[in-house]
Order: C-alpha cells, then sequence, then structure tokens
C-alpha cells in the first residue's frame, strides 16, 4: 500500500502538482501534464494507493479528477484532512 499527503504547498502550481504526483506515484514518462492525463494515469494505478488531501488548497479541478479516478479505480482512495484555520 502507497499513502501519498498532498498539501497546499506541493499543488500551489500546476508543474508543482504534476512533479509531485508523478515522482510520488512513479508515473510512466509519457504522463502528458494536465488534468486528462492525471485522469488517465490515476486509474491506471494497480497498487493500493491512498492520497491524502486537505479539505481547500488543492486546486477544484484536481479534486475533480481525484474524485472521479478513484470511483473508476477500487485501488485508490481519497481522505480529505481538516483545514487548519
Amino acid at each position: 500500500m502507497k499513502t501519498v499527503y498532498l498539501s497546499r504547498e506541493n499543488s500551489a502550481t500546476p508543474d508543482s502538482l504534476y512533479d509531485f504526483l508523478s515522482n510520488e506515484l512513479a508515473f510512466p514518462d509519457y504522463f502528458g501534464r494536465n488534468l486528462d492525463a492525471l485522469y488517465d494515469v490515476l486509474t491506471d494505478i494497480c497498487e493500493e494507493t491512498h492520497i491524502s488531501l486537505p479539505e481547500s488548497g488543492v486546486p477544484e479541478g484536481v479534486c475533480h479528477v481525484l474524485r472521479d479516478a478513484e470511483k473508476y479505480n477500487s485501488m485508490i482512495h481519497l481522505h480529505f484532512r481538516p483545514t487548519k484555520q
């Protein structure tokens, strides 16, 4: 089982988000670094993977892709952490 902790800092820009997830989840070299490509590689994951992210601060488009991928791929499990006020 793999656990990834997404934060506001490592998802502050598209480049930082794609770099972080690509490194943590060992995306293939052909990963296209956009939301469609993110969905594609997430739905190909074959290892149980927990992705923990804050309730706020991660771009909504990314959260949408993560939720859709979780619905499609039973190996992905999202956990939303409370955001500190």
